[in-house]
């Protein structure tokens, strides 16, 4: 939704016609008597309907669409393969917000990797989230108690597109691996990997997510599964040169493991373009804003977020003016965000 563009029906409808219909239909259902023919469609790219990602984003999209005649903003969560699909799409306009990791933020702003001569200075941050930390789950009796003991055993590194293949890829690469002497690789969703762990036909799967999640809970307890702490020498050496990476563990107590697991993770982030009006961006901040703790509540993985959080960590782009903006609007208008 660039500033270049005239907001009526026709840029709502850039992803799908029948969408829009739709969601018109439901709206002027909602709200009779208010006209949204002129209204802003915000789109929130996300990750799977399965994962985080899409439930903060139908969580944020829910607090935004409580009054869209008053804002002239409906916000619609969509679900996506992830991190790098959702820059790409958020680049060429067909997204107007995006949830991704902020490794994945750094690379796509800085013009590193895979975005090499194609860097994208547009990219505006927005709000800082939640922490996601690299998970390994694997078959318990695997064999596998750290990095090394992944060498040749069949993982799941992610769907293309993903910001957890991203990750990974990024983590290989630094490990000198020989290739006949790394990981067999599968890139299947989340999802698909449960029943495959279980079987004994894949060895472990990869996630970055946060936690408590409750996909990580359904598959420790469909079959004898274990989590994989991930320290020591190599990881060291990978965070040194890529510091938007920070340490963390997972609580025993979170699942009710033997011991706290170690690991590194990123930050979720949501971003926009430069193009997206300052209204729109500032509309779906002063939503989380006034309800601050209720945004919170609605995501278990955003239950230790802090206001102070919220524009300040693992955010390499530049605040988009809207969400400057909101964020520094006195206090007493945030509601329960200063509670």
């Amino acid at each position: 939704m660039g500033g270049h563009r005239s907001y009526v029906i026709e840029p709502a409808c850039r992803q799908s016609l029948l969408i829009c219909i739709v969601m018109f239909t439901l709206a002027t259902v909602a709200f009779p008597g208010a006209c949204l023919c002129d209204g802003l469609f915000a789109s929130v790219g996300s990750g799977a309907s399965s994962g985080v990602y899409y439930k903060v984003a139908k969580a944020l999209c829910a607090l935004v669409n409580r009054d869209p005649p008053a804002t002239g903003i409906w916000c619609s969560p969509e679900a996506t393969p992830g991190s790098v699909y959702n820059l790409q799409r958020l680049k060429s306009g067909e997204l107007d917000f995006a949830i991704v990791q902020s490794d994945v933020q750094f690379d796509a702003f800085m013009g590193n990797d895979a975005w090499t001569g194609n860097a994208f200075k547009k990219l505006r941050s927005v709000l800082s989230l939640h922490p996601e930390l690299m998970t390994i789950i694997a078959r318990s009796g695997s064999g596998i108690e750290d990095l090394n003991g992944l060498r040749r055993r069949r993982l799941n590194v992610g769907s293309f597109g993903s910001g957890t293949r991203a990750t990974w890829d990024a983590l290989e690469s630094s490990l000198g691996w020989e290739p006949d002497a790394g990981v067999r690789k599968s890139a299947l969703k989340p999802d698909a990997t449960t029943n495959l762990l279980c079987n004994g036909d894949l060895d472990a799967s990869l996630l970055l997510v946060g936690h408590p999640s409750a996909f990580v809970q359904h598959q420790l307890s469909t079959c004898r599964m274990t989590l994989v702490a991930l320290g020591g020498a190599q990881i060291d050496r990978f965070m040194a040169g890529h510091p938007y990476y920070q340490r963390g563990m997972i609580a025993a107590s979170t699942y009710g493991l033997e011991h706290d697991v170690q690991t590194f993770g990123v930050k979720a982030t949501l971003v926009t373009s430069a193009d997206v009006e300052d209204k729109v961006v500032y509309a779906l901040v002063k939503a989380v804003l006034s309800n601050f703790e209720e945004f919170k509540r609605s995501v278990p993985a955003l239950e230790t977020l802090q206001v102070s959080q919220l524009m300040k960590e693992a955010l390499t782009a530049p605040l988009h003016p809207g969400a400057k903006r909101g964020l520094q609007e006195p206090k007493l208008e945030r509601g329960a965000a200063v509670q």
